[in-house]
């Protein structure tokens, strides 16, 4: 089952096994840059 999941996911035409890494990667890297400039501001100091 596994398997096939990875292999659907993999074979979608507009997502490559190399991009993947790189699409999470740029997703955290934005999640920590909003979360950061929230931060300096002291909207989510309380967190």
């Amino acid at each position: 089952m596994q398997g096939k999941v990875n292999n659907s996911i993999l074979s979608l035409p507009s997502i490559h096994e190399t991009d993947i890494p790189n699409i999470f990667a740029d997703h955290k890297a934005r999640s920590y840059e909003l979360f950061n400039r929230l931060n300096r501001n002291g909207y989510v100091s309380g967190i």
